[in-house]
Formats: structure tokens, C-alpha cells, sequence
């Protein structure tokens, strides 16, 4: 047999291997999770962070996040967003999925996807 009839015996295998390999590599090298330092505000407002971990299931599909029925960003893994919000009950959550929230003066709120 010449390396020709294996690689014509073995295409499934060889296609299914070149389609998984780079997910691997990639799950490899995420860094792991990197919490932002609290930014001190002058206002009363809060400050929110919501942190997407690094995990290889589901990394390359952003995560909409929504604050009170408007879309703030697309989060993928890895990645976070700060933002400050004013006291008071909020909806805040992910595509549909939503929670309200109070939300006191002057606090800093981490939510960990």
C-alpha cells in the first residue's frame, strides 16, 4: 500500500480529524478567568460586571446580555462588561431570560456566566 490508497482508504477519519483539531488548540489556550479591578464611583450609582468564563463548550457562540429590555452587548468567552446603573430594581439577563433586580448605592455586582 502507498501513502495514496491510505489516505483515499481514510478521508472520513482524516476530515473528521482536521475539523476537531483546531477546537482542541483553541480550548488550549484560553486564559484562565480574569476578574476586572472595581472602579470607585463619584456617583451613587453601582457598577456591574458580568464576566463570561473561558470553557470550551459553547465558546464560539456570543451571549446576548440585556438590561432592562435593551441589548447591551455579545459577550463570548472570556470576555466581560462593566457598566454603572443607577439604584433601584432593573431587569437584567441573558436573550429572554431575565431577572429583576435591586440594585443598592454604591456597590459593585459581579454575575459570572
Amino acid at each position: 500500500m502507498n501513502l495514496t490508497s491510505i489516505i483515499r482508504k481514510n478521508q472520513y477519519y482524516i476530515r473528521l480529524a482536521l475539523m476537531i483539531l483546531p477546537f482542541i488548540f483553541l480550548s488550549c489556550g484560553h486564559r484562565g478567568l480574569q476578574l476586572p479591578e472595581p472602579k470607585p464611583s463619584t456617583t451613587n450609582a453601582s457598577q456591574v460586571y458580568i464576566i463570561r468564563e473561558s470553557r470550551f463548550f459553547g465558546f464560539g457562540i456570543p451571549i446576548t446580555v440585556v438590561l432592562d429590555d435593551a441589548i447591551i452587548c455579545k459577550l463570548r468567552a472570556g470576555e466581560y462588561v462593566t457598566f454603572a446603573i443607577e439604584p433601584g430594581f432593573h431587569t437584567l439577563g441573558l436573550s429572554e431570560s431575565t431577572l429583576m433586580l435591586p440594585f443598592a448605592t454604591n456597590r459593585n455586582y459581579y454575575f459570572l456566566i
